[in-house]
């Protein structure tokens, strides 16, 4: 900061300023008229800028062509689900007819019967685990 103008405008901004080059940017007399100037212009700047109520603008009605668009888009969306829905309902049921029998004896509308266990474990009490009241 050699100019003493630069010094002058750095120390009216609140910028830190090596306080020698400050004493002989303000020993200059066009230095002193400089830093007056400023303080005068922000004076005037700080008036003359009243507050303005902001109003808010009207809102923009959204146009019908994106109103219609999302209704179409809905009734598709509804449409595609309740189809899907009958669609899986009939495909799930079975296709053999009712009364047959399968080729173990069961009927066919029957569930099969779960596999045999790999692995048993069994618990004693006292030994695997000891009741306690409370909780």
């Amino acid at each position: 900061m050699s100019d003493i103008f630069d010094v002058i405008q750095a120390f009216a901004d609140g910028e830190p300023v090596d306080p020698v080059e400050l004493e002989r940017a303000l020993a200059d007399a066009d230095g002193r008229a400089h830093l007056i100037d400023i303080v005068v212009l922000r004076k005037l700047v700080k008036r003359s800028s009243v507050a303005v109520p902001v109003t808010a603008a009207e809102p923009v009605p959204a146009p019908r062509r994106s109103v219609r668009w999302l209704a179409a888009a809905a009734v598709v969306v509804t449409i595609a689900s309740v189809g899907g829905y009958f669609i899986g309902e009939r495909s799930s049921t079975s296709r053999e007819p009712a009364g047959t029998v399968a080729a173990d004896g069961a009927p066919a509308d029957a569930p099969a019967p779960p596999p045999a266990p790999t692995l048993i474990i069994t618990f004693q009490p006292g030994v695997d685990w000891t009741e306690r009241g409370g909780h």
